[in-house]
């Protein structure tokens, strides 16, 4: 539902001038629609979800994104600390917003009285037992410190326990669920706090083989392309979304509603000597043939296919280790625009 949601304000804001407040309004949805998926996501970090889908990105970029989303509307200030050789990393992007998100909210609500939350990122070469549940290795570390009101002793050792909160309207799944979301990035996190003196947490990622992650300041606009492409999903709404957004871009789109109908469309095209560029398939179809079965039929059919995952869910290995099964890229629902014309172009230029 959040996938044909943010596919359609996609689409609106392509057809409204910037400049009409109408755009505002769409801007605002979206953002919206993005506070819900990272809900979700936060949710399915507890089921048997969660698995990060990892891509490499600039952590200063994802921190200043989500530091200035999380501290709106507050009387907090955020100052930025980043050094320009700042190495990559390879994250769930979705994920570490919601460890960033949800730090952020504990200083602010730490700090009724507005002030100032110092974040700071570095690089960081651990060695042998240096830090005892690390391995060795080339790391970013990630430091957020407040002047709030601090964390009792007592409290320290459980802020990280799922539903541990203090706070009357707390669920005690925030810190749980940044906790969760570090570790199953091969990271962890640390918190020093001392009473009416402020908060410490700190976290480290692995960092990227690619050191040149592109900022988000460097990226460009959707990129058009050409192509025939074959789009399976089993929501209709999203299909009709999905498709639109693929001819706005310049693509010719053929549209499928499950696996079975997927594969005779592609075995068609084959006849008709019309082969299909790309071919987009959604992994979970109640009822039907999803993605993994199509995969496998379609690579039996013709092993150099182009095929991109798409799903909302990540509990599935094929989510998390798309290359390990041949795919060529992945799709996380809700995607935006930006997302689906970069990911469907790379995978034409491979």
């Amino acid at each position: 539902l959040l996938a044909a949601i943010l596919g359609n304000i996609s689409l609106s804001q392509l057809s409204v001038n910037p400049d009409d407040p109408a755009y505002k309004y769409l801007s605002a949805a979206e953002l919206a629609t993005l506070r819900a998926r990272d809900l979700t996501n936060q949710l399915l970090t507890f089921s048997k979800g969660g698995s990060p889908i990892k891509r490499d990105a600039s952590i200063a970029d994802l921190i200043r994104e989500s530091a200035k989303f999380s501290s709106h509307g507050s009387e907090i200030q955020c100052n930025f600390l980043f050094p320009p050789d700042l190495w990559g990393v390879e994250v769930d992007p979705g994920q570490i917003n919601q460890v960033i998100n949800n730090l952020i909210i504990n200083s602010v609500q730490a700090s009724p009285s507005g002030g100032k939350i110092e974040i700071s990122a570095e690089n960081i070469i651990l060695e042998n037992n240096q830090m005892e549940s690390l391995p060795r290795g080339k790391y970013v570390k990630v430091s957020i410190k407040d002047h709030g009101i601090g964390i009792p002793k007592e409290h320290l050792k459980k802020i990280f326990d799922p539903f541990f909160t203090t706070k009357p309207e707390g669920t005690g799944l925030g810190l749980a669920s940044a906790f969760t979301i570090i570790k199953k990035h091969g990271g962890t996190i640390t918190v020093n706090s001392e009473i009416k003196s402020g908060t410490l947490f700190s976290f480290y990622l692995p960092a990227s083989n690619n050191a040149n992650s592109r900022s988000k300041s460097e990226e460009i606009p959707p990129i058009k392309g050409m192509g025939k492409i074959l789009l399976m999903d089993d929501e209709a709404l999203v299909l009709e979304a999905t498709s639109e957004m693929l001819k706005n871009l310049g693509y010719e789109v053929i549209a499928a509603c499950d696996g079975s109908e997927a594969v005779s469309a592609y075995l068609k095209a084959r006849e008709l000597m019309k082969p299909f560029d790309v071919v987009i398939l959604d992994l979970t179809v109640p009822g039907g043939k999803g993605g993994k079965d199509t995969l496998k039929e379609l690579l039996e059919i013709n092993p150099e296919v182009k095929v991109i995952a798409s799903s909302g869910y990540s509990d599935s290995t094929i989510a998390s280790e798309w290359r390990e099964h041949r795919l060529r890229g992945f799709l996380s629902k809700p995607f935006s625009l930006s997302d689906l014309a970069k990911t469907v172009h790379e995978v034409l230029s491979s």
